[in-house]
């Protein structure tokens, strides 16, 4: 997959979780889905979010393969 600057990066979700950030993150990767974390949390409280970002052209099929995990927990 191209990351050139041409790509164009979608917000799928957030979490205030960082270890659910995380497992999100592998669940995509198993599915060769390219993801981005972008941790807004506070180092010291850990308020926040943790935001996932995917390119456009792989967004719908994120949102599908993490629809289906929460549905199967």
């Amino acid at each position: 997959m191209d990351k050139g600057p041409e790509t164009k990066w979608i917000k799928i979700t957030e979490t205030a979780n960082h270890i659910q950030a995380e497992l999100m993150k592998s669940l995509l990767e198993d599915a060769q889905i390219e993801v981005v974390l972008l941790n807004k949390q506070d180092s010291m409280y850990l308020l926040g979010e943790v935001e996932l970002y995917v390119p456009d052209s792989q967004a719908l099929t994120a949102h599908h393969i993490l629809s289906k995990s929460n549905s199967e927990h």
